[in-house]
């Protein structure tokens, strides 16, 4: 579930849903985490990511077990900001770095096909910016 800077927890909650075939009784989010609560302690094990954290996160609002709740849930967090995972707690921290623009480059135009590919130096041109800003 992607959470981003404004997070919206009705949102994230869906997203968890869907992924587990769940249907809300409840239409109120402690409502709705209690059910994803419930759900996730039936399963023996389970992943959850989530993604562009901005602030620290309270996911038992949410209603992701953590801990001691549910030794089988784990969770994957990605941010910019390393003091969201001090914040949360994080077990372990994995620190990547921004790819140069060479490497950035290499990444684009394979994922976008263009590796062999016949191209125009205006689709180039514009294909190079796009893969600098990401």
């Amino acid at each position: 579930a992607v959470v981003s800077q404004t997070p919206n927890i009705k949102n994230i909650q869906g997203r968890i849903a869907d992924s587990l075939d769940l249907r809300f009784e409840k239409e109120t989010e402690e409502g709705r985490a209690a059910q994803i609560w419930h759900r996730l302690q039936e399963k023996k094990k389970i992943f959850i990511i989530l993604d562009d954290v901005w602030k620290e996160l309270d996911l038992a609002a949410i209603g992701i077990p953590f801990g001691a709740d549910h030794k089988g849930c784990k969770v994957l967090l990605t941010t910019r900001l390393q003091h969201v995972c001090t914040r949360m707690r994080s077990q372990t921290k994995i620190q990547l770095h921004v790819l140069s623009n060479d490497e950035a480059w290499t990444l684009f135009k394979h994922n976008a096909g263009l590796d062999d590919a016949p191209c125009h130096s205006e689709l180039i041109d514009v294909a190079q910016k796009v893969a600098g800003e990401c």
